[in-house]
C-alpha cells in the first residue's frame, strides 16, 4: 500500500513539473525558419503572464497566446531582408525544451524550431 501511495506521488509530482515546463515560453528564444532551401534565424525574448504572450522577436513587439503547450504568436513584421511588411503568424508546440511549428508571412510559409539562447 505504501508503495502505490509513493507511486502515485511521484506521478503527480512528475506531471506538476512536465506542466510547468509546458507552461512557460519565458526567456530568451532563437527561431530558425525554414521554407524549401531557405532559412533565416530570429532571437525573441517573451514573457508569458497566465495565458498572454508578450515580448520582442528581431526587435519587433509581438503579442500571441500560450497554452497546453501551443504557441501562438501573430505581429506586424517587416524582416531586416525583405522589402515590404506583412503578418508574421508563428503557431507550434513544445517538443522537449524547444518548440517547433509553422509559420506564415505574405505568401511565404514554412516551419520552424526554436531553442532557448543559452
Amino acid at each position: 500500500m505504501i508503495r502505490k501511495i509513493a507511486f502515485a506521488l511521484c506521478l503527480i509530482g512528475a506531471s506538476q513539473i512536465l506542466a510547468a515546463q509546458a507552461g512557460d515560453v519565458s526567456g530568451g528564444w532563437l527561431f530558425a525558419l525554414t521554407t524549401g532551401d531557405i532559412s533565416a534565424e530570429y532571437s525573441a525574448d517573451l514573457q508569458t503572464k497566465g495565458e498572454q504572450v508578450t515580448g520582442t522577436w528581431a526587435g519587433t513587439k509581438v503579442e500571441g497566446t500560450f497554452k497546453d503547450g501551443q504557441l501562438d504568436l501573430s505581429f506586424p513584421f517587416h524582416p531586416p531582408e525583405a522589402e515590404t511588411s506583412g503578418q508574421l503568424t508563428v503557431t507550434g508546440r513544445f517538443e522537449g525544451d524547444a518548440l517547433a511549428g509553422d509559420w506564415s508571412w505574405n505568401e511565404y510559409s514554412g516551419t520552424f524550431k526554436a531553442a532557448r539562447k543559452p
